[in-house]
């Protein structure tokens, strides 16, 4: 009988990590008809051995720095009805909505899916960023994977869905910045290899900016994206121009230029033919700039904007899936960059004398959680806002949340300290110290 589903995975002589991504795939693989397709690319006998005893389908692919031409040799023997790929050092955190995708039968209506990939940044896990990649597919004739570095299917058929399902990965966190610089040239010189091959094909120099942003070479993401970016919108390849624009205004926010970053952000908007999905992302790149510039009315303005198309795209889910294969855009609404926006958004508010917003989305900071993220402007707004405004209640209640989470009081402390030496911030701290008695 035809399994409902074939799980893919290229497997390097990580043991540990292969390991990991093989036993988080546990919970797919009890609810699922499943096959587990493992395609050695260099293992060692002991785990090749291991290989062996957990997957269904094992075979052998004599290395040439090609992903793509791995990733189809396992594809080539796959018999499930959908198709689903990781790495082998990526490892599932949440299966659930895939589970119930193919289970309550939902996976009729559609044809792809994406899931969420959580870039960790540090070994602690306390930072990242998330993406959101399509990797999921219905096994059709013409299904195939390109790319030699950063390699992704073509060939899918019918609409697609995002699914918040979510795997893990370390992949970018390194011990030494020497090991980091490897990682980087090994993917360049393959990205480079394949612009030889097809100078006009867009996609490889979109993959090129994005390698250039995971090292933060942000003038080289400029000299990239001028490049290609006249070339995008001369063969209307509209989704990858808009990676390109997202590269520039992310680039000149990088260097700090902001007025840049703005002008930049402007000619993205102001492009009739660039996803809005591509917009929202840069509406709240925008925000952020527009408030480095002391210009917090407008900053406002375009958080709000930003905020609006992240409810449109959570009612229209499907109008989501279709533009999550953009690079850079796909992160537009990571829960980072929903809790930099709503930061923004209360920063520019109280710097107005209001604390309406402070009220309505405290709870969107989500500063009780494992890993806690602070606007590097909020600790500063707050306080001297606390300090103009006196004891209100949501002062009260958003201290309680701070001094209840030890990282979160020991930088507002340190904060507190830093100011006191400048300003006369008592009744801040006033505020604080009634907090504290009620401990």
């Amino acid at each position: 009988m035809m399994k409902e589903l074939s799980i893919l995975m290229l497997v390097s002589n990580r043991q540990d990590e292969v390991i990991r991504a093989i036993e988080s795939l546990k919970p797919i693989r009890e609810a699922v008809s499943t096959e587990l397709i493992l395609v050695d690319t260099g293992c060692s006998k002991e785990l090749r051995t291991e290989l062996e005893a957990r997957g269904d389908k094992v075979i052998s692919f004599s290395w040439c720095n090609d992903f793509a031409k791995a990733r189809n040799a396992g594809l080539e023997i796959a018999e499930g009805k959908w198709f689903l790929f990781l790495d082998d050092d990526e490892f599932f955190e949440d299966a659930e909505e895939i589970i119930l995708f193919f289970k309550s039968g939902i996976c009729e209506k559609f044809g792809f899916a994406s899931y969420i990939v959580r870039n960790y940044l540090d070994f602690e896990g306390n930072t990242y960023t998330d993406s959101h990649v399509g990797r999921i597919a219905k096994r059709v004739p013409g299904l195939r994977f390109e790319g030699k570095i950063h390699e992704y299917m073509t060939g899918k058929v019918g609409e697609g869905i995002h699914l918040k399902a979510r795997v893990g990965h370390f992949g970018y966190v390194f011990g030494s910045e020497e090991a980091r610089r490897k990682h980087f040239e090994r993917n360049v010189s393959l990205i480079e290899e394949m612009i030889a091959e097809e100078p006009e094909q867009l996609h490889w120099g979109a993959q090129l900016i994005q390698e250039y942003r995971a090292i933060e070479a942000f003038d080289e993401m400029i000299s990239c994206a001028a490049k290609y970016l006249p070339l995008a919108l001369e063969q209307k390849s509209h989704s990858i121009a808009g990676t390109f624009f997202c590269g520039m205004v992310i680039a000149y926010k990088g260097l700090k230029q902001y007025d840049m970053a703005c002008e930049w952000s402007r000619l993205t908007l102001s492009n009739p033919d660039i996803s809005d999905m591509c917009k929202a992302f840069v509406s709240e790149m925008l925000a952020y700039a527009l408030f480095e510039l002391g210009e917090f009315q407008e900053a406002f303005f375009y958080v709000k904007r930003y905020l609006e198309s992240n409810s449109y795209f959570q009612d229209n889910p499907q109008a989501l899936s279709s533009q999550m294969d953009e690079i850079f855009v796909s992160e537009a609404f990571s829960k980072r960059r929903l809790e930099e926006a709503h930061s923004i958004l209360i920063c520019c508010d109280l710097l107005s004398g209001s604390t309406e917003c402070l009220e309505k989305y405290a709870e969107e900071l989500h500063w009780e959680s494992s890993s806690v993220y602070v606007y590097e402007h909020m600790a500063e707004v707050l306080i001297l806002a606390m300090n103009e405004m006196g004891p209100k209640e949501c002062f009260l209640r958003i201290a309680r949340r701070i001094w209840s989470i030890g990282i979160l009081h020991n930088y507002f402390v340190m904060q507190i300290n830093e100011m006191a030496q400048n300003e006369d911030i008592r009744t801040a701290i006033a505020i604080f110290q009634q907090v504290d008695s009620e401990r």
